[in-house]
């Protein structure tokens, strides 16, 4: 069924100020009956339907709610203004519609699609959030109420095994805190260096020794194949968090029977950390987004992970003047590679 238009009302003989020309925000007249009789610019463009003059509003935008109609919004704002949530086809409008002196109404578009899309983004989220950490934590209450059984006392062998998973899970639930907060200050713009020298030697050892029970339960092989490092200059606690969060990534994604290796390297004038593993790859078109906000390869989706890690390594990396980079494909693993100055 087609749009019936009618003909054209002038408003002031002029149109629109031209101050309303020009704003971003869509701006409307309405007659009484809400048909419309001049419209800016942008509110053209934000109906992408051409020129809606002659149209009816409601057949432009819909109301969300039981039956969608803009008819109540319309008659409301004959007699005060009006504000609220309106849908055109392309996009989610917060409107407000005012009455005139000769009974037209003037309505205001702002679009809110951002608005939307971030808030869905945030619940999105934080579902993610509370099932990751859900996981872990029901792992710790189970195994406590097991310890804590008094008419089956563990064995030593099946308490030295459960204190490993209640701390392993302890440290996953701690691993999402401490993304979250960096990832808190790095939003904020708080994201300071603390820097001193760094025995990156050291620090690895003690990450895969810390590491290997954790893989070892999973049957995955953790190694180090070390060569002699020289200091950096960095904040420890966050190159620690790049490197727990590349570990943590290849442990989630190798799987049992896999191998992990930690390389270290010099290569003119940086040093370089490698994290190979023997994983399900990345394929190239996917490579991009996996350092962004919340996206994860198609491949990773299947596991646990808010989408964090990769993008706080990258920005701590970038911070101290490097970079973190990736090799993979499909079906041969990936080599995620922390790059740094060397002093």
């Amino acid at each position: 069924m087609g749009v019936t238009k009618r003909k054209r009302i002038p408003v002031d003989g002029a149109g629109l100020p031209t101050a309303l020309q020009s704003t971003p925000d869509g701006v409307v007249v309405v007659d009484g009956d809400g048909i419309v009789q001049e419209s800016n610019p942008a509110f053209v463009a934000a109906m992408g339907s051409g020129d809606p003059t002659g149209i009816a509003l409601g057949t432009l935008v819909t109301r969300p709610g039981d039956d969608g109609t803009v008819d109540d919004a319309l008659r409301a704002a004959a007699v005060a203004p009006w504000c609220g949530e309106l849908r055109a086809a392309d996009g989610v409008w917060e409107a407000t519609l005012a009455p005139m002196t000769d009974g037209r109404l003037v309505g205001v578009f702002r679009d809110v699609r951002a608005r939307h899309q971030a808030e869905e983004a945030r619940l999105e989220f934080l579902s993610m959030v509370t099932h990751d950490i859900k996981g872990p934590l029901t792992v710790i209450l189970g195994y406590t109420e097991l310890l804590s059984d008094p008419d089956e006392p563990p064995s030593p062998a099946m308490l030295t095994d459960t204190l490993g998973r209640i701390r392993e899970s302890g440290e996953q639930i701690h691993a999402l805190v401490s993304n979250f907060v960096e990832l808190s200050r790095i939003e904020a713009g708080q994201h300071l260096l603390d820097r001193r020298p760094v025995d990156l030697g050291e620090l690895l050892s003690r990450l895969v020794l810390h590491h290997a029970p954790r893989a070892r339960r999973k049957g995955v092989e953790l190694s180090l194949d070390e060569t002699p490092m020289p200091e950096v200059t960095g904040d420890r606690p966050q190159l620690e968090r790049v490197v727990v969060n590349l570990l943590g990534n290849a442990i989630k994604y190798t799987p049992r029977g896999g191998r992990i290796t930690v390389r270290t390297q010099r290569v003119n004038g940086h040093v370089a950390i490698a994290v190979e593993d023997t994983g399900p790859g990345i394929a190239s078109e996917d490579i991009g987004e996996i350092f962004e906000k919340y996206r994860r390869a198609p491949a990773a989706r299947r596991v646990d992970g808010v989408g964090l890690g990769l993008f706080i390594a990258r920005t701590i990396a970038h911070a101290h003047g490097g970079d973190v980079q990736v090799e993979s494909a499909p079906g041969h693993g990936s080599t995620f590679t922390l790059v740094l100055p060397a002093d």
